[in-house]
């Protein structure tokens, strides 16, 4: 899906951050520790939010199963906007503005959990914007409570005026905990990237082109060490 929404100068990204003075290119940067307090809660979101995919009852079809499924996409979509706005911040010296969030409505969904195998691929689309949910995991038991594997992948995109942004984000869980409905282990990578095109894009002269794109388009890594206690996160990024 690479059709996206694209207001110059300045993005404001149809369903996450207002994205302006964040750095170009971050593939391939050893981590680092993240420090930044709101980060550091938008990641314990996550791992919290990720607990209400243990709550889907077997064989549930995509009705009962996308509540749980938008709530993880949602936590991850907000820690990384967090996380893009301190590196922003860090670099530019100023506040971004606030985050604005679409609404779409359903279009197609594919749903199945049998036997502890959880897998989605869920698409809402609205005039312009779409999201698509890909969900390939395994919610396990344990004597305590449940455990989390797999991976959770989220796109998302929109266009107007010629001008397209395209969202991708990959979230790959492993040995995620969860007793007492808190994580207390495991560990969450999110890959995610930005990418600015269309037609009109494609028509800016290329040194405007390089300077919407270094400011406007990114691409990153987040890792997220959940425990040993309840709401204990260690968060690391590109």
């Amino acid at each position: 899906m690479r059709n996206s929404m694209l207001a110059l100068p300045c993005l404001t990204l149809a369903f996450g951050l207002s994205a302006c003075g964040g750095d170009e290119e971050s593939g391939g940067a050893s981590v680092a520790p993240v420090d930044d307090t709101n980060t550091v809660m938008a990641a314990a979101t996550v791992g919290q939010q990720s607990t209400s995919l243990t709550t889907i009852m077997p064989s549930a079809d995509a009705l009962a199963g996308q509540g749980p499924i938008t709530q993880v996409g949602s936590s991850i979509q907000s820690l990384v906007g967090q996380y893009q706005q301190v590196k922003a911040r860090a670099m530019a010296g100023g506040a971004l503005t606030a985050q604005q969030q679409a609404q779409v409505d359903a279009a197609m969904n594919q749903f199945s959990f049998v036997d502890g195998k959880l897998t989605a691929d869920i698409t809402w689309s609205s005039g312009q914007a779409a999201i698509h949910y890909v969900a390939d995991m395994t919610i396990g038991t344990t004597d305590s409570g449940s455990t989390i594997d797999g991976t959770f992948d989220m796109d998302f995109s929109s266009s107007n005026g010629g001008y397209d942004v395209q969202y991708d984000y990959s979230a790959a869980y492993a040995g995620v905990t969860i007793s007492a409905g808190c994580v207390t282990g495991g560990k969450v990578d999110v890959q995610y990237d930005i990418a600015l095109g269309g037609a009109a894009f494609d028509a800016l002269p290329a040194e405007a082109r390089s300077q919407i794109a270094a400011q406007n388009a990114f691409n990153g890594k987040l890792i997220l060490e959940f425990g040993p206690t309840c709401g204990e996160v260690k968060v690391q990024g590109t």
